[in-house]
C-alpha cells in the first residue's frame, strides 16, 4: 500500500542459500555463501488500492522465479521436485 500511495517502484529481491547457512528452527550458524540479487523494479503506481492483492501476487511470483528451482514455493512453475514451501 505504501508504495502504491507513494508511487514509487517496487525492487524484489531474491535471496537463496540462506537455508544451508541457518536451517529453519536451529540457532546454529554454518558459513556459506547467500546470493542476494536484486530484480527489476515494479511499477506500483500503474495500481490502485484496490489492486494491491494483485500487486502483492506480482511482487511474490517474480521472486518467487527468481530463486533456485530448488527454492521456489511448492507449486510454482519450475520447482523442483522437494522444493521447500513458502
Amino acid at each position: 500500500m505504501m508504495a502504491i500511495k507513494a508511487g514509487v517502484p517496487i525492487v524484489p529481491m531474491a535471496c537463496s542459500g540462506a537455508h544451508h547457512i541457518m536451517e529453519k528452527g536451529s540457532l546454529v550458524i554454518h558459513p556459506g555463501d547467500i546470493l542476494v540479487e536484486f530484480l527489476e523494479p515494479i511499477d506500483a503506481s500503474k495500481y490502485s488500492l484496490d489492486e494491491r492483492d494483485t500487486l502483492n501476487e506480482h511482487v511474490h511470483d517474480v521472486m518467487a522465479a527468481g530463486l533456485p528451482p530448488d527454492q521456489r514455493p511448492l507449486g510454482f512453475p519450475g520447482a523442483a521436485a522437494g522444493a521447500s514451501a513458502s
